[in-house]
This record gives structure tokens, sequence and C-alpha cells, in this order.
């Protein structure tokens, strides 16, 4: 299933078209490394940490193109207009939107994302300095069926792990499963129709991401 063919995107052509021609593409890329590793092609690596890294970097898109925070701008002390910053933004999304499992902590489990995943991945590759901390990135290999059913399958198949578990300084990332609840999160935002019908007017006017634009 292409990120394009999610059904409620037809209502917004703009916001369509961008998905179509220019993020399906990218989940793509995820899509082909989740069938890693593939020995017998000599394909030794998982890219457990290349699909992480690029997961995170979907969800930061996202944050500042289709999704927008309910404020996204505040004033400093002189009164001048700021736009929210892409960690806020980033963060917002994840919070309102991403597929938490009953009895998670979003504020936690968001936090997590940010500080241990995000922020390391785009910036000191993957490694971080909370030496208390036991992190974890974990990937098995996929076959196309598994991946066309954690992508179609509104609730989260048996057989595949949560994205995100752990708590307090023991986390665990599965690139499956964040794939999984990143794919949804996207879809839950795409049934969001006041934040759709918002993205659509932005794009209509030719404005993408909304923080390089004026209040």
């Amino acid at each position: 299933m292409l990120l394009s063919d999610i059904p409620e995107l037809q209502n917004y052509p703009h916001v369509f078209t961008f998905v179509r021609d220019h993020l399906s593409m990218q989940f793509g890329d995820v899509r082909a490394m989740l069938r890693l590793p593939l020995p017998e092609l000599g394909i030794e690596h998982g890219c457990n940490f290349a699909a992480t890294d690029r997961l995170c970097s979907l969800v930061s898109g996202i944050s500042v193109t289709i999704f927008m925070p309910s404020n996204p701008t505040w004033r400093d002390r002189k009164g001048k207009t700021k736009w929210v910053g892409s960690g806020e933004a980033f963060k917002h999304l994840l919070k309102n939107f991403y597929p938490w499992e009953p009895g998670d902590s979003r504020t936690e489990g968001v936090k997590a994302l940010y500080d241990l995943f995000r922020n390391p991945f785009a910036h000191a590759l993957g490694v971080h300095g909370k030496s208390s901390y036991q992190i974890q990135v974990r990937k098995d290999p996929l076959q196309n069926d598994q991946i066309e059913e954690i992508e179609r399958s509104l609730t989260r198949p048996d057989w595949l792990p949560p994205g995100l578990s752990g708590s307090e300084k023991q986390w665990t990332l599965d690139a499956r499963g964040f794939y999984r609840d990143v794919f949804h999160m996207f879809w839950n935002l795409a049934k969001e129709s006041q934040q759709m019908t918002d993205a659509e007017q932005r794009f209509l006017s030719g404005g993408i991401i909304w923080r390089e634009g004026k209040p």
C-alpha cells in the first residue's frame, strides 16, 4: 500500500499530489529497508539505524508541512511574533496522532522518541551522552505480504512488536513496528479534516513549509 493510497487524501488534491510525488517514495525507501538483510543477494546489513533515522526524519518533515500545531506562533518579550520550533512541532504531531497503545504515557514516549532517537540520529550518529540509559534499535527482515499487512491493518498485527517500548532509562525501538506506527500516524492525520483543510489551503497558495511563512 502506498502512502498516497490512503483514501482520505482524495479529498485534498494539492496535499495528495505532494504525498504522491514526494512523500510516498520516501516511505518506499523505508519499505525496502524493512526487507533487509538479504544474505542470499549479498546484502548482509539490516539498515536498522538507517530505517530509524529516515522514519524520524519523516516525522520531522510532516510536522512542518502537512501538520501544523494548533498554536504555531508565540510572542517573545519584545512582542515579536515567532514560530514554534521544529522540535515542538515534532512533539505535537506525535502526541496528537501517533497510534499510542492503551496505557502508554504519551508524554514519556514523545520525550523518548525526541531525546533518545530523533536528536541522536540527526546530530550524533545515533549515540548520546546518557551513559546510564539502555537504548536498543531492533529489526528483523519482513516479507512483502507482512509489510502490506502492517500498512493496511487498522490494528497492530499480533506478531508485530510496538515501535517504541520501555520506560525511564530502558527503551527499545523496533523499526518494523515504528514504520507501522509512523504510517498510521500519517493516516490518523489524514482523517483530521481541519488539519487537512488547512494544509490544502497552504499548499494551494504555494506554501508547503509553514514555518517559512509569515503569521
